[in-house]
């Protein structure tokens, strides 16, 4: 193997393991992200599940019994 092509292997292998880091950051940042987006969904809904129907709108009426129906 050449010099040009063992040069040319190793930056491929860097740009690789660039892609793979890059790939394993967007899914961490993603499933963070769910995370939290779960976390202020449920925050909400139990703010809100103890609250009587005149304290409500309509939907958020709707959304705390569907909540509340999870098991």
């Amino acid at each position: 193997m050449s010099q040009i092509d063992k040069s040319l292997q190793r930056k491929q292998e860097r740009t690789d393991f660039r892609t793979i880091s890059q790939d394993n950051l967007c899914d961490d940042v993603k499933r963070s992200f769910t995370s939290f987006k779960q976390n202020i969904r449920r925050i909400f809904f139990e703010s809100i599940a103890g609250l009587g129907d005149n304290e409500l709108t309509c939907a958020e009426k709707c959304a705390r019994d569907d909540y509340l129906k999870q098991p």
